[in-house]
């Protein structure tokens, strides 16, 4: 397998590769075509809105959390920075939000969820205290992973 397959890439060259098809074959209706020329617009623009989520680390679409039973061995863990001002200042404003809804919803379900904290020199004193793995623990979180930034620690 190609070391740059990428599920995300495959699923979207084969919707497009079946557009492409099922638009030769309409183009001697002009109401099927422009009808498939503006799926193949709207669906290039799901696909760049999906890519912007995942690269952010906020693509928890609500299907996912509704198809998470309580037999499912699956167990998400929702990436944060710290408080909101951290993790917006580093993924992007609204983050910690679309974050902190997410938790809500799998708890609201009664679901087992995790988080994932990335340590840096800036939130160091938000994330080792107590009251941060409290709070985290309140909300629902049963599993706790931090990830070291070394480097910048390094340097502090």
């Amino acid at each position: 397998m190609n070391k740059d397959f990428t599920l995300e890439k495959y699923l979207n060259d084969g919707i497009e590769l079946l557009i492409k098809d099922a638009l030769r074959v309409t183009l001697t209706n002009p109401k099927q075509s422009a009808f498939f020329m503006r799926f193949i617009k709207t669906s290039q623009r799901a696909a760049k809105r999906r890519s912007e989520h995942e690269v952010r680390g906020t693509h928890v679409p609500p299907f996912l959390i509704a198809s998470i039973t309580g037999n499912c061995n699956l167990v998400p863990i929702i990436s944060i920075e710290g408080d909101e001002t951290e993790t917006d200042s580093r993924r992007g404003q609204g983050v910690y939000k679309q974050a902190a809804d997410a938790m809500h919803h799998l708890r609201e379900r009664k679901l087992l969820y995790g988080a994932s904290i990335t340590v840096t020199s800036g939130n160091l004193d938000i994330v080792t205290d107590s009251t941060f793995a409290t709070e985290l623990a309140q909300a629902g979180c049963v599993l706790f992973e931090q990830e070291e930034a070394v480097a910048r620690l390094a340097r502090s």
